[in-house]
């Protein structure tokens, strides 16, 4: 995945003696392990919170349908929940940017970490530009950073203000699972 390649950078940087120091080697692992994270959660909620528990959801309902006219009603509200909880509605717009821009960061810091990778294994030792680029990266760290807490503090305002319900649950789920 996503993680693993990011580690696969970090360690061929990690690889080539006297470009960074261990602190940097170190603080770069910390911007690897928050993207990690919160790519994982993302992508763990979707399928477990938002898919497999809608679809389960949508079974037992289906089960009790009697005629075409409630599995319509029962296939609408199925929609409507998977629309919410995936952050597709436009009260979600402003998460969904966020989270977006998030996305956006992960490239970079990954570019980044590819263009250390190669330029630090190809040229001679040369500090300037490995603190150029630690610099960079750090940078990039900071503002997604920056991004996860913006993103922390809007799902607790939209759990405050969601009704007490699926969409509330949902949002308390992915706000739970990005503060760990």
């Amino acid at each position: 995945g996503a993680g693993s390649m990011l580690w696969s950078l970090l360690k061929g940087i990690a690889q080539v003696q006297g470009r960074f120091t261990a602190g940097q080697i170190n603080r770069l692992s910390l911007i690897r392990h928050d993207v990690q994270h919160f790519i994982n959660v993302l992508q763990d909620y979707f399928m477990t919170q938002v898919l497999h528990v809608q679809w389960a959801h949508l079974e037992r309902e289906l089960e009790e349908s009697l005629n075409l006219g409630q599995i319509r009603d029962v296939h609408r509200r199925y929609l409507d929940r998977l629309l919410s909880g995936c952050l597709l509605r436009s009260s979600s717009a402003g998460t969904l940017k966020v989270i977006f821009s998030m996305f956006d960061l992960v490239l970079t810091f990954r570019a980044q970490l590819v263009v250390a990778e190669r330029h630090h294994r190809s040229t001679a030792d040369d500090a300037a530009a490995a603190g150029r680029s630690f610099h960079e990266m750090s940078r990039t760290g900071e503002l997604f950073r920056k991004h996860a807490e913006f993103l922390t503090r809007l799902l607790r305002k939209q759990v405050e203000a969601a009704p007490s319900n699926v969409i509330r649950v949902q949002a308390e789920d992915l706000l739970r699972r990005l503060e760990v």
